[in-house]
């Protein structure tokens, strides 16, 4: 029969070092030292064991940045600008702060404030941390991975809920989920094409038994007019515009580094021939009015293409940010400015309240506003990318607190999972699920 202290060398003596103490007398009142004296060689080991996991670190601390330069290829990082000395060794995270070893004199592990929430991941304090990581742990530990399509577990089924109930209260019907934010733009982009042709009538059904000629006869349509997809069941026929089906998006935004979500960006250092040299930019990008606060007074700068008005439009100033937000200014002198700019050069929308990368930037809510409007009026879906913005970044659960309007999708990520793991959510409403609704596959 295994006794306690053989069972447990047993289990974890492959990992975890194992000692074992004599007994300790019954009677605390008899003369310990010849206990002490027989447990002095299990405290040298004890000793021994802690000094060397502890140089063993410190010496694996000294190497992370050199062998990380060897091998790491690091995101939105140019190397060769890396100076020596520029890596930080992250030991680990409590909170809001890192625990990281950058002085190599000293060789002490000091605390460091997360000023950017590692990339805006980041929301839990410490003790929701250690309840993320239990639940995470349990979650794991039962399920694994497991297939989805055509299958339900509860944490992807209760997770759904939470959204529609949360930041899709009043709008959205449908969850799809995926593994970061860019990918969850990839499958909001695919969505609103199909609604859109959908609404527009751009698809055509035309089933397996259709004649030969009526094959033909799309086939030898331009290809600049149409594109002929042959799926296995259906014929689809998609009408595109000389240039391809394209969106109506706003210079300095992001959305993504996926190809797709690239593409749907204005030219920038993000998209420019070394970083993709593929992109040719399928959208019509706007120079939105934006808003910012200097010697306290909120102020909305009015970019040049919008002056084309009789009268010179003056930078307009605001007391208080929530003057900015409110829905009042739908009346005001600027409003029928913004809609007659956006009717001339409307052609598809998508975009955030404040565009993160490169800076912060917040777009005027009226202009948003009124662009979404006037979407709707024409038909044209409208996205939502809340990946960065979503989940009470900006004070609100929702873009559709401030702007007060609701899209047909919408895109979240980041701080979804409290930073612990990548996943994303692309929300749709009922009328984008059934654009999709058909016989075959």
């Amino acid at each position: 029969m295994f006794t306690l202290h053989a069972y447990i060398l047993l289990l974890l003596s492959s990992r975890v070092p194992v000692l074992v103490l004599p007994p300790v007398p019954k009677d605390p009142s008899n003369d310990l030292m010849e206990w002490f004296e027989g447990s002095h060689y299990v405290f040298n080991n004890l000793k021994e064991i802690m000094l060397s996991a502890y140089f063993e670190r410190i010496k694996k601390l000294h190497e992370m940045p050199s062998k990380a330069r060897d091998i790491i290829w690091w995101p939105f990082t140019q190397h060769k600008l890396v100076p020596d000395g520029g890596v930080m060794v992250i030991d680990s995270r409590c909170g809001e702060n890192f625990a990281v070893f950058k002085d190599q004199k000293t060789e002490v592990i000091t605390p460091l404030f997360d000023a950017c929430a590692s990339w805006w991941t980041q929301g839990p304090d410490a003790k929701m941390q250690a309840e993320l990581a239990r639940d995470m742990g349990y979650t794991a530990a039962r399920f694994g991975h497991v297939m989805f399509p055509e299958n339900i577990h509860e944490p992807a089924l209760n997770c759904a809920e939470l959204l529609l109930q949360g930041v899709g209260k009043g709008w959205g019907s449908r969850v799809f989920f995926s593994d970061n934010g860019s990918t969850a733009i990839e499958i909001a982009l695919k969505m609103a094409f199909r609604k859109f042709s959908v609404d527009h009538g751009l698809i055509l059904d035309c089933h397996e038994d259709a004649t030969n000629e009526r094959s033909a006869e799309l086939m030898a349509l331009s290809p600049d007019s149409y594109i002929w997809l042959r799926p296995r069941w259906l014929h689809i026929v998609v009408k595109l515009s000389s240039r391809g089906c394209v969106v109506l998006a706003l210079h300095r935004s992001y959305h993504g580094d996926t190809l797709g979500a690239m593409e749907a960006q204005a030219p920038s250092s993000y998209t420019g021939f070394l970083q993709q040299p593929w992109y040719t930019g399928r959208g019509l990008f706007l120079s939105p009015p934006s808003v910012s606060m200097y010697n306290n007074k909120w102020s909305i700068s009015i970019p040049e293409e919008f002056q084309w008005e009789n009268k010179k439009l003056e930078n307009i100033t605001f007391a208080s940010r929530a003057e900015i937000f409110h829905r009042c200014r739908d009346n005001s002198e600027l409003a029928p400015v913004y809609s007659s700019y956006i009717s001339k050069v409307l052609s598809g929308f998508r975009g955030s309240i404040i565009q993160g990368s490169g800076g912060m930037h917040m777009v005027d809510p009226l202009f948003q506003r009124i662009l979404v409007n006037e979407c709707r009026n024409r038909k044209i879906p409208v996205i939502f990318d809340e990946v960065f913005t979503g989940f009470w970044r900006l004070g609100v659960e929702t873009a559709v607190d401030l702007i007060h309007c609701e899209p047909d999708i919408a895109c979240y990520g980041k701080l979804m999972t409290g930073g612990m793991i990548p996943l994303a959510a692309t929300i749709a409403t009922d009328a984008v699920f059934d654009s999709f609704i058909g016989d075959s596959k």
